[in-house]
């Protein structure tokens, strides 16, 4: 996620009082795996998109609820 700011060994800050929408960046629940990525939402449908362009897109098959699935990331910076 280098191309939005965000490096190794930075620190993600999840907001669940946040519902995603189109354009967040989301840390999201795949196959039992965490991964952060820009959601990209239009006509009811579900993009994970990398920031990095040797990544490739994500399109789950089934989307949990948001609570438990998708979150919104808040940048926190730290002394």
């Amino acid at each position: 996620m280098v191309g939005t700011g965000i490096f190794d060994n930075d620190i993600l800050v999840v907001d669940r009082a946040i519902k995603p929408r189109h354009g967040h960046i989301v840390v999201a629940i795949v196959d039992g795996d965490f991964t952060v990525k820009l959601l990209h939402q239009r006509a009811g449908r579900i993009k994970l998109k990398a920031a990095n362009p040797t990544f490739a897109d994500i399109v789950p098959r089934m989307v949990g609820p948001w609570r438990s699935g998708v979150q919104p990331v808040q940048r926190c910076l730290l002394d």
